[in-house]
């Protein structure tokens, strides 16, 4: 146990943040980490009953990994009645007892690897294809699980064998034995594939696409899952804890058989507010033939890692496998399509339970996340993503989520925007109120009937409803728990979290109280809140499960309110957690009446601290302190002590595609202030650096790691640009798309009478409208006009000249034509330009440019387009790209081929370091301030350790290149990156290659001479480097499709060559016909 603050509670002066964060890096450098307690936690105390009485959390238990393996199931709490003012935490210590489970068939990924798994696999598929896909997945598990149970054996120890043979042999010098070493280190190193691969997979980590090996970081992230995962006990209504196992299974079981367990309620009440949408063509659409393509791309739009359902087969089967499989996965889905049933068996489904906080105490603490069978999912996406092309028929503007064309950021907009106009609004004899809406386990209560009657009522046909209440009412559930299962389960209500329609169905399930509100709201029942004049009235904000209601603060509309949503839990299933639900209140509402209120619908109040769909809801001045929890949770990532098994390329990864991503949900709204962007730019460019030490050299800064990588950065992301450029896409969307709700409001708001590109600050703006007029120039550099029927374009002001640099009029405007539009160009057929108006009053830059742009005979309508891009849209990376500006390249030109080389990342990523001379050799050291002594670890001589001279001039170098018969070494250069130059300019790729790997192996040589004293007889420093990446050649895993153009998309859109022209052409077969446009 060990004292140190990290939270506080009550008045009093805030600890020096250094020592805060001391405490968490020693915490980090150490390998421990935080071991929950129950009972009171603030541990410590001073001066109570007085005016400076303080508490805090000074006391904590901190454990290492090994120990938490020894004792996973200890326990802790505090003790009451010391006589300390600090109080006492107890540990209860339970070894962990070996529980003997009951493996379940899952198929390894890194079966495919193996050189008879595709035998194995076809023989078992075709064995009796009779039994149609059900039965051959049956049979495929059989003999893939009987030839595969030894071959996912105890790596550890057949890596460690290998080691020692490795050892043994290495001490030989006869032929056979060097043979015999060089079968022996290339099963070794296929070995460590397989073990990382094997780990890899149960890790669920996919945002790594790295190909170096770290098998310890994936490892570790099983093991902490595996234990946050396991449900240890529950709290009772007493305040005891029920730990016994089978006990616990009961509960478990007990409470999911009652939660899918129907309800009767009034269905009607709130269907027969639900009107029709979709038209006949609409069901047709639907109810098209299955095409082998959709289905390919269901199953190709799956992680290859994804937990398998009970029948074990993982989607990386049936990708690697589609050759084999797909004719008759299309057939299944065709004939369950056709026949509206799905085979039995299909729809069994596990659910595993996740913890939804750090420490759960009751089961509804617990999401829980059904495991479908890969082949229901197939089948289930190819219906989603026909479906989801008609939801913006269906579903109303104020629901955003899972709709294709709307961003669940407009509705954040709007909250947020919202919001602001509540705590501005002081005056006025009408008050407004939000209520924000907790559901409780809003998929598993959906009524069935329930679901089926709004899509009937929608429009949706008899069949395509019959085919999706198949899907979801044909479903039993089993819960693995300990060494076996609980269930079966058969549900007659919910929608499964993990099952790709259940999306789309439940916003079509909300969208039932999205009509009831809006019904009472058209009888004036509520009226919902319009934040100026006119601008659209909002009544509700829907984001899937989370609600959002605004109606004025009166005993009659909370009643109604109150009304509206008995009525809506009555006939959905759906139950509202008054509890974790809040009130806002107008600044113009009395104390006394939201009190009232909150006591009619039994919710509290929500303070400055609360937060609304993970953004807070409320800022001040002191923003930088409001949005610390981006910080907070950067820190968490990286100090998270399984990171720091992450090799560099790990480290590269997780720092492009995580710890980057962290912020850009916030920066989606919100400019993040600048000192919190430099702060976290400068603790990712310290884990970049460090990595798991504390301790070391930032080499380079962070705007140099930031340049493109063919430009000698890394390719990191400046946090500020790239703030400003995911803002300027929310901008974008209110310049260029008027008709949508947050458009409307946003104008209605700040720019009545003009355009966002137009538009002023304002008086009392909100932080949303301040973020988003910071990139108002970003917006209208980037912007130009496409011409159409010119109506639209002001010829002086506007850009619409096809001229990169200048895309506006040079010309003198000519007086009284100041408002002329560039309809007036045209000729009075509309269909090419007026040269004889363009002579009057254009240069002849002007009437060159004007001239080149095509007019359209069909008078389209102008269009405002994104610069940046050449089909027009804009784009988060162009912008980026225009608001970072042009890189200059380095000296140096060789970037580009040396990442592309088929090298192992970390030989790369040395080199890189060797081009930007950031390798700590002495003399750099040196150059940084590091008291060492100026000697050469490779030769031993005093003197200067350049990269010059330990690559090319050392003696110890030279016998090196000399002894693998290396001859193109130019040795009569005077400065390192000449050397580099030059070889990269006459040699071939090949030649570079091996160039690249003498300077891994010279480098690696020279490390172990120094820090362990061993010695590498010079000829084998080259070769044992090019046998390692040999070795890793050969043990690279066949690469599986991961995302969902893999295996889909043949062949991309290329520009034409130099003084040629493309067309693009469009055939179609139908009914006997044909035709091409």
């Amino acid at each position: 146990m060990i004292s140190c603050l990290q939270t506080r509670r009550e008045e009093g002066f805030p600890h020096p943040p250094w020592l805060l964060r001391g405490f968490r890096e020693a915490v980090w450098a150490s390998g421990l980490s935080n071991f929950h307690f129950e009972g009171y936690q603030f541990t410590w105390e001073r001066w109570r009953g007085t005016p400076n009485w303080v508490e805090e959390k000074l006391d904590r238990i901190l454990t290492s990994e090994s120990w938490l393996d020894s004792f996973g199931n200890a326990a802790a709490e505090t003790l009451e009645g010391s006589p300390s003012d600090h109080m006492a935490l107890v540990i209860k210590l339970q070894p962990v007892r070996g529980v003997r489970r009951r493996r379940r068939f899952k198929f390894e990924n890194v079966w495919l690897k193996e050189a008879d798994c595709r035998e194995v696999v076809v023989r078992g598929w075709f064995m009796r294809r009779e039994r149609g896909v059900v039965g051959q997945i049956e049979d495929c598990r059989r003999e893939v699980g009987s030839w595969g149970k030894d071959r996912c054996g105890d790596y550890s120890k057949r890596i460690g064998f290998c080691r020692k043979r490795l050892n043994y042999l290495r001490l030989k010098s006869d032929v056979w034995s060097t043979l015999e070493f060089n079968k022996v280190k290339a099963e070794y190193i296929n070995l460590l594939e397989k073990e990382n691969q094997f780990w890899r997979q149960r890790a669920k980590e996919f945002w790594y696409r790295g190909g170096d090996l770290n098998t310890r970081f994936f490892h570790n992230v099983v093991k902490s899952r595996r234990r946050r995962n396991r449900v240890e006990g529950f709290k009772l209504d007493g305040g005891r804890w029920e730990r016994d196992r089978e006990e616990l299974g009961r509960m478990v079981e007990d409470y999911f058989i009652n939660i899918f367990t129907s309800v009767q309620g009034d269905r009607e009440n709130v269907l027969r507010c639900v009107s029709s949408k979709l038209e006949a063509h609409h069901n047709l659409e639907l109810l098209r033939p299955i095409q082998s393509e959709e289905v390919k791309v269901a199953v190709f739009s799956m992680h290859p890692d994804k937990s398998p359902g009970p029948d074990g087969m993982s989607p990386g089967f049936f990708q690697h496998f589609w050759d084999v499989l797909g004719p008759d996965i299309v057939d299944f889905c065709k004939t369950s399509f056709n026949t509206g049933h799905l085979p039995e068996k299909v729809n069994h489904t596990h659910i595993v339970l996740i913890p939804k906080k750090d420490k759960p105490e009751v089961i509804g603490d617990w999401r829980p996340i059904s495991l479908c069978n890969v082949i229901y999912k197939i089948f289930a996406k190819v219906l989603a993503n026909r479906m989801k092309g008609l939801l913006h028929i269906c579903i109303s503007e104020f629901q955003s989520a899972f709709v294709p064309g709307r961003s669940i950021v407009d509705n954040v907009m709007l909250a947020f925007e919202s919001h602001h106009y509540l705590r501005r609004k002081r005056q006025g004899k009408t008050g407004y109120a939000a209520l924000k809406l907790d559901m409780s386990k809003a998929y598993d209560r959906v009524e069935w009937d329930f679901l089926e009657g709004i899509m009937r009522r929608l429009g949706f046909g008899d069949r395509w409803v019959s085919l999706i209440m198949n899907c979801i009412s044909s479903v039993s559930y089993s819960i693995p728990f300990d060494d076996g299962e609980l269930g079966p389960i058969w549900p007659s209500r919910g929608l499964r979290q993990g099952d790709p329609l259940s999306p789309y169905l439940f916003i079509l399930v909300a969208e039932g109280l999205s009509t009831l509100i809006s019904r009472e709201e058209a009888r004036g029942r509520i009226h919902g809140v319009s934040i100026a004049r006119r601008a659209p009235r909002i009544s509700h904000l829907f984001f899937a499960d989370d609600s959002l209601l605004f109606f004025q603060a009166t005993h009659r509309e909370v009643t109604a309110v109150r009304e509206i949503l008995h009525a809506y839990e009555t006939a959905s299933g759906q139950t509202i957690n008054y509890n974790k639900s809040k009130f806002f209140f107008s600044a113009n509402v009395p104390a006394h009446i939201q009190e009232g209120l909150m006591e009619v619908m039994r919710v509290e109040y929500a303070g400055n601290e609360e937060k609304y769909l993970g953004l807070p809801a409320f800022f001040g001045k002191r923003k930088k302190e409001i949005l610390s929890y981006i910080r907070n949770r950067v820190v968490s990532r990286i100090q998270n002590w399984n990171s720091k098994f992450l090799s560099r390329a790990g480290r590269e990864i997780m720092l492009k595609t995580v710890i980057q991503a962290m912020p850009t949900y916030t920066m989606n709204v919100f400019l993040l202030p600048l000192d919190l962007c430099r702060e976290l730019e400068v603790m990712m460019n310290g884990y970049w650096w460090k990595g798991k030490s504390e301790k070391g050299i930032r080499w380079r800064n962070w705007d140099s790691l930031c340049k493109p990588k063919k430009y000698g950065g890394m390719g990191f992301r400046k946090i500020r640009d790239f703030n400003l450029a995911m803002l300027a896409k929310q901008a974008w969307k209110l310049q260029t798309e008027p008709e949508s709700l947050v458009s409307r409001v946003f104008k209605a708001r700040y720019f009545p009478d003009g355009s966002y590109v137009t538009a002023k600050i304002g008086g009392s703006p909100s932080f949303i409208w301040r973020s988003l007029f910071e990139v108002q120039n970003i917006i209208k550099k980037g912007s130009k006009w496409r011409v159409g029927n010119g109506n639209h374009i002001n010829v002086w002001r506007d850009s619409w000249l096809p001229d990169k640099v200048n895309p506006k009029i040079t010309s003198v405007c000519v007086e009284g034509l100041e408002e002329a539009t560039v309809a007036g160009l045209l000729n009075s057929k509309g269909e090419d330009w007026d040269l004889d108006i363009l002579k009057d009053l254009f240069n002849e830059r002007d009437i060159d440019l004007i001239r080149s742009i095509p007019i359209s005979n069909r008078l389209v309508e102008d269009r405002l387009i994104w610069s940046g891009e050449q089909n027009g849209c804009f784009s988060v990376k162009s912008c980026y790209r225009q608001v970072v500006g042009e890189f200059r390249p380095e000296e140096w030109l060789g970037w580009t081929a040396m990442w592309k080389f088929q090298l192992p990342p970390k030989i790369k990523h040395f080199f890189w370091q060797v081009c930007t001379n950031c390798l700590p050799t002495t003399s750099n050291l040196i150059r940084r301030g590091v008291e060492c002594r100026a000697l050469c670890g490779l030769c031993g001589d005093e003197g200067d350790e350049s990269l010059l001279h330990l690559f090319v001039t050392c003696r110890e170098a030279k016998e090196a290149w000399r002894a693998v018969n290396w001859r193109q070494v130019n040795q009569s250069v005077s400065a390192f990156p000449d050397w580099l130059q030059l070889n990269f300019q006459s040699l071939q790729e090949k030649e570079l290659t091996r160039l690249i790997l003498g300077c891994w192996g010279i480098w690696r040589e020279r490390n172990q001479r120094v820090w362990n004293g061993s010695k590498l007889d010079r000829a084998q420093i080259l070769r044992k480097a090019e046998a390692y990446v040999e070795g890793w050649s050969m043990a690279q895993l066949p690469k599986l499709a991961s995302g969902s153009r893999w295996g889909v998309c043949s062949s991309l859109w290329q520009r034409p060559g130099m003084n040629w022209g493309k067309v693009n052409t469009d055939a179609s077969v139908r009914n006997g016909g044909c035709g091409f446009g």
